[in-house]
């Protein structure tokens, strides 16, 4: 567990440190999709991953349903990649037309883009100082306390200890975003209530059946990846027994000759 723990802090401070580019920052020469998918997926990488954040097909979606401007003769401009920037940082934790009602407000709100873009720059910049800032601190301290007790007679019990923390630390943050998602979405129906009307707010928030079937498909294709993660780590604990236990017998037998 101890590598598990610095690959994390390494990343959580790299992904504590990277900065969105501001407005001005932007590419100022309009960019065809590629380019756009590449720009957005490099910038992102440090906080999301190297799995794709953004594809042609997302971006065509985000066009489709005026979540955004078309294209101006199949070329995007800073306004489109600052709302690109926007949803690509969201749309793990909204629906969809979530994050059409929040654009949609936008116009109420100013029709300077460069305005909009810096105060999502800066309300993110602060909301990730203090979570990360508070996430690493609790991580670094388990894991300090890991490297104290990491020796004989704590050795069996000190991984144990620092993989329980973990799940503590994730479970605080996974609770914290459940009741923030569920504030959130009450606040987005009593909002879409009032821009589209009750209907139209229904229509936006039910499914079809075609998106129902493709859910549940989801839903039974991670149930099989989580089955046969587990049936790995039952394995890989196996194994790891068996090695200790030869290792044993070896040491006994090289003691008694």
């Amino acid at each position: 567990m101890d590598k598990q723990v610095l690959a994390f802090l390494e990343w959580a401070k790299k992904s504590k440190e990277t900065r969105l580019p501001s407005f001005e920052e932007l590419p100022r020469v309009p960019l065809y999709m590629e380019q756009v998918v590449g720009y957005i997926n490099e910038i992102l990488e440090p906080i999301t991953g190297k799995e794709k954040t953004l594809t042609p097909f997302m971006v065509n979606n985000y066009v489709k349903a005026a979540i955004m401007k078309e294209p101006d003769g199949k070329k995007y401009h800073e306004e489109h990649l600052g709302y690109l920037m926007f949803i690509c940082l969201l749309k793990d934790s909204l629906s969809m037309d979530e994050i059409a009602t929040l654009i949609a407000l936008d116009e109420g709100i100013s029709k300077d883009k460069s305005k909009l873009y810096r105060f999502f720059f800066d309300m993110s910049r602060e909301i990730s100082d203090n979570v990360y800032g508070r996430t690493i601190a609790r991580v670094e301290d388990f894991h300090g306390r890991y490297k104290k007790n990491n020796k004989w007679p704590y050795l069996r019990t000190a991984e144990k200890d620092l993989r329980d923390s973990m799940g503590l630390v994730a479970l605080r943050l996974a609770v914290t975003a459940s009741i923030n998602q569920r504030l959130a979405r009450k606040l987005f129906e009593a909002i879409e209530d009032d821009l589209y009307g009750p209907e139209g707010s229904k229509v936006a928030k039910s499914p079809t059946k075609k998106e129902e079937v493709r859910a549940n498909k989801i839903i039974a294709r991670q149930a099989e990846r989580m089955a046969e993660a587990k049936k790995l780590g039952e394995d890989k604990r196996k194994k790891e027994a068996e090695t200790k236990k030869k290792a044993k017998k070896v040491a006994k037998e090289e003691k008694g000759k």
